[in-house]
């Protein structure tokens, strides 16, 4: 995988609408502080830290991290708190904790107007210079990053994390390996953003297209786990036996034992061509099992327990 990331931008698919955009910042968001202000502010934390800023260690500065972290949290002034969260960051990231780092910029994004996907990408980046820890221990936080990103369907911080894993994993067959599959579970993630990007066109165009329908019921269904909202695209799919569960779905049965046959064939669904995720069809049959469950004899209570236990 000695290659640039995948460079698309970030595509963001709104869950409610389908829509891709990068919203402007909400009214309640600060604006980052001006640098002269953010200079003043750097100043004085610095000063006032100075014994722990001195200390390199990769403990110390994790543990300094979560104070100033902490501390930014709790609020202060704009300027003071902004610096507070970019030293925590930045005290992260020199610890190898790419993660936390991480998890920093979004508490940031909670209380400034920033570009969230930007600064982790730089923060990323900065890392493989500056970070201290041996190269596999190092390699291995960014791999869980890339592990979190592709959870959240960012795709280009996943690429990211699991290029700069692969940068530091020379010589380590097992971790060369495992950020080649980050990179590839990237890439499959960016195609599936764009097929639903796709989809979404062509259903402004025809609101009835029968793989434009599938494709975003996919998107949300089996791979958001979003079925409340997938289920209606799943249900103007072509005909067959998802398009039928879908029906019998939305119906929404309130029989214990209709919503028990219900889980029963979502169970016993298998995908002929492979386009489910593994694991698709007992997901939502443990949805099923789970309501109905209060209304189940001991027996059919027993079986449905254990499938919903297999189904995590």
């Amino acid at each position: 995988m000695d290659r640039a990331p995948i460079s698309i931008s970030l595509i963001l698919v709104a869950v409610a609408s389908l829509a891709v955009a990068q919203s402007a910042a909400p009214d309640t968001l600060l604006p980052v502080p001006k640098y002269a202000e953010q200079n003043k502010a750097d100043r004085a934390v610095r000063e006032k830290y100075k014994t722990e800023l001195a200390s390199r260690a990769p403990a110390d500065r994790l543990a300094l991290a979560h104070q100033f972290n902490e501390m930014a949290i709790a609020g202060t002034d704009p300027a003071t708190q902004y610096v507070l969260f970019r030293l925590a960051r930045d005290c992260a990231v020199n610890a190898g904790a790419f993660p936390y780092a991480m998890s920093i910029v979004d508490d940031t994004a909670r209380v400034f107007a920033i570009n969230a996907p930007e600064m982790k990408a730089s923060a990323l980046s900065i890392g493989i210079d500056t970070a201290r820890g041996d190269p596999a221990t190092l390699a291995g936080n960014y791999l869980k990053v890339a592990d979190d990103a592709l959870a959240k369907w960012d795709p280009d911080l996943a690429s990211k994390a699991a290029y700069l894993a692969h940068k530091l994993a020379r010589g380590n067959p097992a971790l060369l390996a495992d950020s080649d599959a980050r990179d590839h579970a990237a890439r499959l993630e960016s195609h599936e953003v764009l097929d639903v990007m796709s989809a979404q066109r062509k259903l402004a165009r025809d609101a009835d297209d029968p793989q434009a329908n599938f494709l975003i019921a996919r998107h949300l269904c089996f791979h958001l786990n979003r079925c409340e909202i997938g289920l209606p695209y799943l249900a103007k799919s072509a005909p067959g036996k998802l398009k039928d569960l879908a029906d019998k779905d939305l119906s929404a049965p309130s029989d214990p034992a209709a919503m028990a046959a219900l889980a029963d064939e979502w169970w016993d669904y298998t995908d002929p061509k492979g386009d489910l995720p593994l694991g698709s069809g007992h997901r939502r049959a443990a949805y099923w099992y789970a309501k109905a469950l209060p209304g189940l004899s001991a027996e059919r209570k027993a079986q449905a327990e254990k499938r919903i236990a297999e189904s995590k």
